[in-house]
Parts: C-alpha cells; structure tokens; sequence
C-alpha cells in the first residue's frame, strides 16, 4: 500500500460526512389533542361480540365436525358434546371481548347476545332438517341456552378481570 492511498477504514470514513437527519413535520388538527376518542355505544359492541361469537362458533363447530367425520363417523354422542364445547367456546371468547368494555357493556348484555345466537343457532339447525320438533329439540335448546349463559357470563368476568389489570 503506498503513502498516498487511505486504508479501507480511512476511507469510508472520509468519503461518508455527517449526515443530517431531516424530520418531517407532523400535521395534527389541533382539536384532536384536546378531545377524546369516540367511544362505541353498547348496541355497536353487543353486535361486535354477537359477530365474535358466530365466527369462532362456526370455525370450531368445523373442526369437530371435521374430526369427528375421519376418527368416529358414527359416536353422535361425542359430535353433539364436541359442537356444545366449541359453542361455549366461541360464546366465552366473544364475552371475554365484551368483558374488556366493561364500563360500557353489561354482563347481562354479553348474555343476552349468547342467548341470540343460541336460538338463532337451534332455528338454523330446524331450518335445515326436515325431522319433527320432538323432545330432543326441546333438550337440545335448553342444553344450548344454559351453556351460552353460563359461559357468557364467564367469559365476561374474564375479560373485565383482565382490563382492569
């Protein structure tokens, strides 16, 4: 290396100056710091937990049916069992989601959307078969409400407990 040739390392540093950092300028309205943010009244929440829970419904009442389709296609029993749990599922998931709104929710609100989607859940079920409206109708609705109280109501003291952390 000759006398007048710069080393690798003296010549990135000479060939790179301080380099000047350039800010951008943030536009806010002014009104936007002083006023507080929207809040959702509890008929718009109610239906955001009523779509939660339809969704995880309709997801997990999928899988069981799909493992149940390839590992026992006849144990009715544990097909009714699975697609009860995945309901309570979905119905704690969508009241945990209400539960963190809980000072503009109620509990008796997040149940109440648990019973709408029971019944709308048993009256899709009825639709769609041609069976006569026996007992196990009856049974199954019953099994159906309780489970979407219960669980509505658990899910929710979740989900309040968790925002108040």
């Amino acid at each position: 290396m000759s006398a007048k040739e710069p080393s690798s390392n003296e010549g990135a540093k000479s060939a790179s100056p301080t380099k000047k950092v350039r800010r951008l300028p943030v536009l806010q309205s002014s009104n936007a710091a002083t006023e507080p943010e929207e809040e959702r009244t509890q008929l718009q929440w109610l239906l955001i937990g009523g779509f939660c829970v339809l969704l995880c419904w309709i997801l997990l009442a999928g899988v069981v049916n799909a493992v149940f389709q390839r590992v026992a296609p006849h144990a009715y029993f544990g097909v009714a069992l699975g697609n009860v749990l995945a309901y309570a599922l979905a119905v704690a998931a969508g009241a945990w989601l209400l539960g963190f709104r809980a000072h503009v929710v109620t509990a008796r609100g997040a149940q109440g959307v648990a019973a709408v989607t029971a019944v709308l859940g048993i009256a899709m079920s009825v639709a769609s078969t041609d069976a006569d409206l026996n007992l196990s109708w009856l049974l199954s609705t019953v099994i159906l409400l309780l489970t979407a109280l219960l669980a509505a109501r658990v899910g929710f003291n979740l989900g309040r407990r968790r925002a108040v952390r």
